[in-house]
């Protein structure tokens, strides 16, 4: 089949960049011709060698499948009727609530199929007047490769327990707050452990949605002048599978995940 992927991809580390790149990694591998086109730009250290040959900047013929995954009112314009192909979208969100996003349902209109990957998603866009016939839940998978690296990203602490509470962007919804309290009456200097908070440091003003880390860990330590150690660590890490091989402990304490594998 050709298949066109179209969405975030390369211009920076995203969670719908890591979903498309591994659904194209999964297409050619079984022998699919797949073009790739990023929405967000093109950042050398987020492509690997592999897709290099395959980014395109427009779309080029027709294709047997277009896929996206993007916010709804993308979906018109990467989901093109004539490029030809079935059309498939995803997309998901964490918060229920038939009201929640008033004018987003309509461009169901613009796919063959919406791909939800959990029930709870699927139930969000149920309320949102969805069809049923409309949508199938595709859960999201792993890449099996990333466990074969058995490296451990150099941390700076010497603490023999490490938590790792990795925020990635600092968005509202991370409860990144709660997560800081809960550590800061749960260990103090004492304690022989550190919370490694792995985060994207990014401008509030970008996203009404973000929210600001400095003031947040200044608040706690304001609240908790006695807490055990904190590292910051706000590189982008290439293979995110050696920051967890460092850590004993995933932690996470935001509101909601629809497909977070805790």
């Amino acid at each position: 089949m050709r298949i066109k992927i179209q969405q975030f991809l390369f211009g920076k580390s995203h969670s719908w960049s890591v979903v498309g790149q591994n659904f194209a990694r999964a297409f050619l591998k079984a022998g699919h011709d797949v073009d790739l086109i990023s929405t967000d730009g093109f950042e050398d250290k987020y492509c690997s060698t592999e897709f290099k040959e395959h980014i395109k900047q427009v779309a080029i013929g027709k294709y047997d499948l277009q896929l996206s995954y993007t916010a709804p009112h993308n979906w018109p314009a990467y989901l093109n009727p004539n490029l030809g192909g079935f059309k498939a979208a995803i997309w998901n969100y964490e918060y229920n609530g038939k009201n929640l996003l008033p004018g987003f349902a309509k461009y169901y209109n613009a796919t063959d199929q919406v791909l939800p990957s959990s029930n709870f998603t699927k139930e969000v866009f149920s309320n949102m007047k969805i069809p049923e016939n409309k949508m199938m839940v595709v859960p999201h998978g792993i890449n099996l490769k990333d466990f074969e690296n058995k490296e451990k990203y150099k941390l700076k602490t010497n603490k023999d327990k490490k938590i790792l509470l990795n925020i990635a962007q600092p968005h509202r919804r991370k409860a990144i707050h709660l997560a800081l309290e809960s550590f800061g009456q749960a260990f103090n200097k004492d304690d022989d452990v550190c919370l490694v908070a792995k985060i994207l440091i990014a401008n509030k003003s970008e996203q009404v949605f973000n929210v600001d880390w400095w003031k947040l860990y200044g608040d706690f330590e304001r609240k908790f002048p006695n807490h055990a150690e904190v590292e910051v660590v706000t590189e982008f890490i290439p293979e995110i599978a050696t920051l967890y091989n460092a850590c004993d402990i995933n932690f996470s304490a935001t509101y909601a995940e629809c497909w977070h594998f805790t």
